[in-house]
């Protein structure tokens, strides 16, 4: 894979958009790695004040069919985060996305309120979560 072609995360959406359209599977896979699996510390010095929020990116990946695990981290973000959804982040996520995205948290927070866990063990849990909420609503 060549890393050094430059786009903007607003870029490489829509390329992320043209590649899922016309099924261009190599295209699309960078897409996703520049998007969601590029370590930030590789990105462009440019994109670091301007990167997408995480519900922008799970709104992105349910829009143009991004398997989960790309999206896992965002969704563990928003689950973990002691805030709730801000309207602006709102804005971006689908109806179904939300109810699940709630759903996660009530789940997340019954299940460690009294215990005990580290960092680790309850990024573990929400993936968990999120892996038997977004797959059971695509049946």
């Amino acid at each position: 894979m060549c890393h050094d072609f430059y786009l903007p995360q607003s870029g490489w959406i829509t390329l992320l958009s043209i590649a899922h359209r016309y099924e261009f599977s190599d295209v699309y896979d960078r897409a996703i790695y520049e998007l969601y699996d590029r370590p930030a510390s590789e990105r462009q010095s440019s994109d670091s004040g301007s990167g997408l929020g995480h519900a922008m990116l799970i709104s992105v990946g349910e829009k143009y069919d991004v398997p989960l695990q790309h999206v896992l981290p965002s969704i563990v973000s928003l689950v973990m985060r002691a805030e709730s959804l801000m309207e602006a982040e709102v804005v971006h996520l689908s109806t179904p996305t939300i109810c699940r995205l709630g759903r996660a948290r009530e789940e997340y927070v019954r299940a460690t309120v009294r215990r005990s866990m580290n960092f680790e063990a309850r990024a573990s849990l929400v993936k968990e979560l999120a892996r038997v909420i977004w797959r059971g609503a695509q049946r």
